[in-house]
């Protein structure tokens, strides 16, 4: 079994029942504990509850593949496993702040080939699975920039003053008026 024989639509529909449920408790739900001394690093009784429910679906489709969560980490030993995060963003989720999402991918031998992310809020869904591109409640989206140079300006030097690198691709200096660009973390 490849990716290819991954029934988007049957996993689209785990997820968007993950998301309704989510949805109900938006913002009316307490942290059980955190992971660290970090206050946004908080996991609620729906993290588990919502990976738990995750893994579950995705066994009755496809029992051979693996399952690594946030919350509860790898189980099944295989070079093909369902990553998962069951609400990215909990500490908006906890306060009522869009911004959460459910986010899963699908690893085969160290590469994703299948994604997606789910906006519960207001149900948006992305996914994407490798050959195929990329979609929004399926419709198919493309890489064309979003935004002007003023949209972007701003967190380009956010990113790089937190440690970040901003940089334009295929270019040898940095140009904020040229949308072609990565904004991403400096290596260690």
């Amino acid at each position: 079994m490849n990716s290819s024989t991954i029934n988007s639509e049957k996993v689209i529909s785990i997820m968007h029942q993950a998301g309704q449920n989510l949805k109900k408790h938006f913002g009316n739900i307490k942290y059980l504990r955190f992971k660290s001394e970090d206050p946004t690093d908080g996991v609620t009784k729906l993290d588990q509850e919502t990976e738990k429910f995750i893994e579950k679906e995705l066994k009755k489709l496809y029992p051979s593949i693996g399952f690594k969560g946030e919350e509860y980490g790898k189980r099944l030993e295989s070079e093909r496993f369902w990553l998962a995060d069951p609400i990215d963003g909990t500490g908006y989720f906890v306060r009522g702040i869009p911004g959460c999402t459910t986010m899963i991918a699908l690893i085969e031998n160290g590469e994703i080939k299948f994604s997606i992310i789910h906006d519960f809020i207001f149900d948006n869904l992305y996914y994407a699975q490798e050959g195929q591109g990329a979609f929004l409640n399926k419709k198919r989206i493309s890489q064309d920039p979003w935004g002007n140079d003023y949209d972007f300006a701003p967190r380009q030097l956010l990113v790089k003053e937190a440690g970040g690198v901003v940089a334009n691709i295929g270019a040898n200096s940095f140009n904020y008026k040229n949308l072609n660009f990565l904004a991403v973390k400096k290596s260690l």
